[in-house]
């Protein structure tokens, strides 16, 4: 017998209780903000929970419910980037629920995908609520574009007339707002769709983001100049903050994590005061990665009230080796031998970056400029990490300090002139 019908009722008593403490203290004339985090901490948790299992149609309504909570919770406590990652991880369980396959990672595609998929089931008013947070997510970044290409999908309508007026594609927009009875909600859908047409049309009274190269809305002012909050200008990103990271050969050769600790500054609920935030950054280094990679990790700098956090980007650095140069995919080592082992022949054991050692017979008359290939005993291609470089074998030749009398008169009778 499935424990899961179990769970959705055991989860739904939870979202139901989180979402009626939440308004309890929203309703007080001074919200407790201790109370609002944590809302938005049990309503993560409860997310994470749900999203830990399989995607099925049973429970799809509960799922884009929690989700639609707990993004409204976030925004007081995440950047828009880290909500939008969620949402779309929510849009492709969802679809992963029903079946079909994904061919993109646009959101403006994914969307078509999503409404395509639940058009006309029992699952439209969760879906549109959803919705709602991506109108909502994009109308913060200034959009406007990405909005007007969602309401057409939802409207069904492919085209418009230019100039574009996107006032009227929301006025004519045909969401379902019906809400759960069973499945509390921080904020009704009417009530947020309502705020975000506001919102919408003020950005685009004063020229945000202008849509297809057109500026919005008959007669009104057309302003060029990006705004910022606050001032009447829309916030700048801050430039990236660039790190140098040191990796082995070694490394290199195997890949590896590594942890990387940074403190931030966040803007809290309020977005007027600041808070510092430690986080751990784990930097996936792939095998083969060539010195100069960047890594990127989208806005974890500083945030303040007037700017948009830096991206942080960590660019490899190889560090030295104590046997070992790299060139590219290859590996070069240096063979020390002496001027008999040069003259005579000899074999020369090679170690290699995987810790082995292969004897390498040098049976030819070894001079400076002499180089061995034991193939595939490099690093791996970044692009075919089954497939790896050469270990190039240079070669050092020791001359000895001195040489005795007669042992110079033997070499001088039997070495040639030239």
């Amino acid at each position: 017998m499935s424990v899961f019908p179990c769970l959705v009722d055991r989860w739904s008593e939870e979202n139901n209780s989180i979402i009626s403490r939440w308004k309890q203290n929203e309703r007080s004339p001074e919200p407790n903000q201790d109370v609002q985090k944590r809302c938005y901490s049990e309503s993560l948790k409860l997310h994470q929970k749900i999203q830990g299992i399989p995607a099925a149609t049973e429970r799809l309504k509960l799922e884009m419910t929690v989700s639609y909570n707990r993004f409204l919770f976030s925004l007081g406590f995440s950047i828009p980037s880290e909500i939008e990652e969620s949402l779309t991880h929510t849009l492709l369980r969802a679809l992963e629920a029903v079946g079909p396959q994904v061919p993109t990672s646009d959101p403006v595609m994914l969307w078509q995908v999503v409404l395509q998929t639940f058009g006309t089931s029992v699952y439209v008013p969760y879906v549109h609520k959803l919705l709602l947070i991506q109108w909502m997510l994009w109308l913060m970044q200034c959009q406007l574009d990405n909005i007007l290409a969602l309401l057409k999908q939802t409207n069904n309508k492919k085209e418009l007339s230019a100039p574009v007026n996107l006032q009227i594609v929301i006025r004519n927009l045909a969401l379902t707002m019906e809400e759960d009875s069973f499945l509390m909600v921080a904020m009704a859908a009417k009530d947020l769709k309502d705020l975000l047409h506001i919102c919408t049309v003020i950005a685009q009274d004063f020229g945000f983001n202008g849509i297809n190269g057109f500026h919005q809305g008959g007669g009104r002012r057309h302003r060029t100049e990006p705004l910022h909050a606050g001032g009447g200008r829309r916030k700048v990103q801050d430039p990236p903050v660039v790190h140098e990271l040191k990796v082995s050969l070694e490394e290199i050769f195997h890949g590896c994590t590594k942890r990387m600790r940074i403190t931030h500054q966040r803007v809290n609920p309020d977005r007027r005061t600041m808070r510092t935030e430690d986080k751990i950054l784990n930097i996936v280094i792939k095998r083969g990665w060539k010195e100069g990679t960047k890594i990127t990790f989208p806005k974890e700098g500083d945030e303040t009230p007037e700017n948009i956090p830096a991206d942080i980007a960590f660019v490899l650095k190889d560090k030295g080796h104590p046997l070992f140069k790299r060139d590219s995919a290859n590996i070069i080592y240096t063979a020390k031998i002496s001027l008999k082992e040069a003259l005579c022949g000899c074999t020369v054991n090679i170690p290699t970056i995987d810790n082995r050692v292969i004897p390498l017979p040098c049976n030819d008359l070894i001079k400076p400029s002499t180089i061995k290939r034991l193939r595939g005993e490099g690093l791996p291609f970044p692009k075919n990490p089954s497939q790896r470089g050469d270990l190039i074998v240079e070669f050092q030749v020791r001359f000895p300090d001195r040489i005795p009398p007669q042992s110079r008169e033997i070499i001088k009778q039997h070495l040639p002139q030239s």
